[in-house]
């Protein structure tokens, strides 16, 4: 084994430069690991009732939780449609919608839509369109998650997407 390694001197040193390059490319990989930046994006619907226990409204809850180490500034967060390869905002007409906010460790914040509000937002789109839910913090990463169809149709009693 000794005369093996003596005269193969070449191999071994290229075997140990690899090894080397290769635990050097693991470490930076795993030094930059608690930098990155990590959102969920999560979609409720919630029922209002009245003190007698009557359905008077629905609305649907667009919540951003921030699962990274980092904090992140989150400029806007709801419900757009899909243009090609852009994404189109569709806000409510109210001024209190959304603010912009920074979400450090485990922080949230959330918008909510109205039915009447989503479903004047609808009447002006095609029948064939798709809603995303929709985010985009201050470096413009956009996080997006397409709404299923059976959660519209829980909130808008109608299909929308094809």
């Amino acid at each position: 084994m000794i005369s093996w390694c003596n005269e193969n001197v070449g191999f071994l040193t290229a075997v140990m430069s690899f090894l080397t390059f290769s635990l050097g490319c693991v470490a930076v990989y795993t030094s930059r690991i608690p930098f990155r930046k990590r959102v969920r994006l999560s979609l409720s619907i919630s029922y209002l009732m009245d003190e007698r226990g009557t359905l008077y409204d629905r609305v649907l809850c667009i919540k951003i939780s921030n699962i990274g180490n980092r904090a992140i500034f989150v400029e806007w967060l709801g419900v757009a449609v899909r243009r090609e390869k852009t994404f189109q905002r569709l806000q409510p007409k109210r001024d209190d919608f959304f603010k912009e906010c920074l979400l450090n460790s485990s922080e949230t914040a959330s918008v909510r839509y109205t039915k009447r509000e989503l479903r004047e937002i609808v009447s002006t789109l095609g029948s064939t369109t798709c809603l995303y839910v929709y985010a985009e913090d201050s470096e413009n990463k956009k996080y997006y998650e397409q709404i299923k169809e059976a959660e519209l149709l829980k909130i808008l009693d109608r299909r929308i997407c094809k």
